[in-house]
C-alpha cells in the first residue's frame, strides 16, 4: 500500500528518516568546531577566542536567572545549550576561515547548507508546495456549483 506524501511528511517530521544523517552531521559539526577552536587560539592566543565563547555562556546563564521563574526548565536550558553551543560553533568557523580561507570557507557553508534545520525546512516547503499543487488541481476538477 503507498504511502501519502503527508505520512511521509510525519515521518520525516518525527527524525526516523534522517537520523543516521543528522548523528552524522552533528559528528562532523564537533569535529570541525573542535578544530575551527585550535586554529583560532593558535591564530589569535587565548584572549579572544575564549571572551567570545565565555561572552555567549554569561548571556545564556543571564537568560537562565532572569527566567528560572517565569518559563519551565528544560526549555532555559535548551536555549541555554544552544546558546553555547551557537558560540562555540561561531568561534570554530572563525577558526577555520582564518587559517585557511578557501578550505575554511567550504567547510562552513557545506556544514551549513547540510544542516538538519536547513533540510528539514526545505523537505516541509517542498511537501507543502506539493500538496498546494494536489489541492489546486482537485479544485480544478471539482464542477462548480451555482450560487
Amino acid at each position: 500500500m503507498a504511502r501519502t506524501t503527508h505520512e511521509l511528511w510525519l515521518e520525516d517530521r518525527q527524525g526516523v528518516l534522517d537520523r543516521c544523517r543528522d548523528r552524522t552531521w552533528w559528528r562532523w559539526m564537533h569535529w570541525c568546531t573542535s578544530i575551527g577552536l585550535l586554529l583560532a587560539v593558535v591564530q589569535w592566543g587565548w584572549v579572544g577566542p575564549s571572551a567570545v565563547v565565555l561572552a555567549g555562556v554569561a548571556v545564556s546563564v543571564l537568560l537562565f536567572i532572569a527566567c528560572v521563574g517565569k518559563v519551565e526548565v528544560p526549555q532555559v536550558r535548551l536555549v541555554v545549550d544552544l546558546t553555547a553551543l551557537a558560540a562555540l560553533a561561531a568561534v570554530g568557523a572563525a577558526g577555520l576561515v582564518a587559517v585557511s580561507a578557501t578550505v575554511g570557507m567550504l567547510v562552513v557553508l557545506v556544514l551549513t547548507l547540510t544542516s538538519p534545520a536547513v533540510r528539514r525546512s526545505l523537505r516541509d516547503a517542498r511537501t507543502a508546495f506539493r500538496l498546494s499543487l494536489v489541492l489546486t488541481r482537485e479544485a480544478r476538477r471539482r464542477p462548480r456549483s451555482l450560487p
